[in-house]
């Protein structure tokens, strides 16, 4: 369903983009709703797998501070919440010896680890799941 949604949030959108007919533009906005309702749980699980596995603090912080608008979808509202959950759990400061470019390489990096450390953790805590035999 999750993908299905997807699909045809993605495929009304191109043909909103083709004609401007109203029929097309409720179907893109009906699906993107239905799409960002699927994508609520999801978010969160990877919002908090971001936090367990970078700067804690930082993360916590930036999922606290309400940046959403009410005329937001909450596809959109969700992007937001990873976007700054992600930027607070990587807690890059600037150095002073470094230029724009330098950051820019040390941001990718570290947003790199950070995504192949929630992977690992998934990849445990789903194995857990599987060695208990789904009692947990």
């Amino acid at each position: 369903a999750y993908r299905v949604t997807y699909l045809v949030r993605h495929r009304a959108s191109c043909m909103n983009l083709r004609d401007d007919s109203s029929n097309g533009s409720q179907i893109a906005d009906a699906s993107t709703m239905l799409h960002g309702l699927f994508d609520w749980l999801p978010t969160r699980l990877v919002a908090f797998g971001y936090a367990m596995v970078g700067s804690f603090d930082g993360a916590l912080t930036a999922w606290r501070a309400p940046h959403e608008k009410s005329t937001q979808t909450a596809f959109e509202k969700g992007e937001l919440l990873l976007r700054r959950v992600s930027t607070g759990a990587l807690a890059l400061f600037d150095r002073d010896s470094e230029d724009l470019a330098e950051r820019a390489v040390r941001g990718a990096r570290a947003a790199n680890q950070l995504v192949l450390r929630l992977g690992l953790l998934w990849t445990i805590v789903i194995g857990i799941m599987i060695l208990s035999g789904g009692s947990i």
